[in-house]
């Protein structure tokens, strides 16, 4: 007996046919169904055939403090030393183009023969080749090699500016200041009737406290070396001299807690000799007692 899925003869299909029966195409599309499984049956097989991935799921780790802090210095040292890597990259392959030019015979023979002023130009562009504009500093020499070139052709010098390092106009050519204020320090006689003039400056502006202090303790020095007793300091109670007098005042009091004294109210300490600030005279005076033998 055949089974039921071994596919019939070619007799067996031409009595099928004159019989009235079912036609060869309904019998081999019956058979077809026969021979493969069911739709539902190749998708149980599909799926227990099939790998099931699972995905596990990364604990979080929590970083201390101390932890993070160290893992974000690490982070930065990292960037870091990659931008040096960089760095000493280039700057490897500007020593190696440098080293090829220094050896270059023509270059040699030009350098050699060119002029103080060429060689100094030249320098100035190595120097300041790898500064920021703004960090530039040029020498007076520099200046004035720049400022010949600028006197001859100003258009000219600003074209040269977009292809060497030159000093700018403003810093070749600045405004001129005129002073308009004058300081004078005056030496007079405390027992002796005298008066004369040791000291002037010119500024453009008021002098400041600090500065106007420096420049007391400078002339009361001056004067204690060439053998002059200093008692007192007399001035106006301008806001500059009274600034100057108060820091006096406050590092003479810091000497004195150094040494753990009393501080003296009122007194200026300058080598070791103390000294009265007075007010109410038109200009600074210093007040003097002849020396002590």
């Amino acid at each position: 007996m055949r089974s039921p899925l071994t596919p019939p003869s070619t007799t067996s299909l031409q009595q099928l046919n004159l019989g009235h029966g079912p036609s060869p195409s309904s019998l081999t599309a019956t058979m077809q169904e026969a021979a493969l499984p069911s739709t539902s049956e190749t998708n149980v097989h599909l799926n227990l055939g099939e790998k099931t991935t699972v995905k596990k799921a990364k604990s979080r780790v929590f970083l201390t403090n101390t932890e993070k802090y160290l893992q974000d210095k690490l982070v930065a040292a990292s960037i870091k030393l990659s931008k040096m890597k960089n760095r000493f990259k280039k700057l490897s392959v500007n020593v190696k183009a440098a080293k090829q030019i220094a050896s270059n015979p023509a270059v040699c023979d030009i350098l050699e023969n060119c002029t103080s002023t060429r060689k100094l130009l030249i320098s100035m562009q190595c120097q300041e080749d790898h500064k920021k504009e703004k960090e530039r500093r040029f020498t007076l020499q520099e200046k004035i090699a720049s400022l010949s070139i600028f006197k001859q052709s100003p258009k000219g010098y600003r074209f040269l500016r977009f292809f060497f390092i030159l000093p700018a106009q403003q810093t070749l050519i600045k405004k001129t200041e005129f002073a308009d204020h004058a300081q004078v320090f005056m030496l007079r006689g405390l027992i002796y009737n005298y008066k004369q003039a040791i000291s002037y400056t010119f500024a453009s502006s008021a002098t400041k406290g600090p500065e106007r202090a420096q420049q007391i303790k400078d002339v009361i020095r001056g004067l204690q070396e060439s053998g002059f007793i200093v008692v007192a300091t007399v001035c106006d109670q301008g806001p500059n001299n009274r600034q100057a007098l108060k820091l006096l005042i406050n590092e003479n009091r810091g000497i004195y807690l150094r040494k753990g004294e009393e501080p003296k109210e009122n007194k200026i300490l300058i080598n070791g000799q103390e000294i009265v600030p007075l007010y109410d005279l038109m200009m600074m005076t210093l007040m003097t007692s002849p020396q002590r033998n």
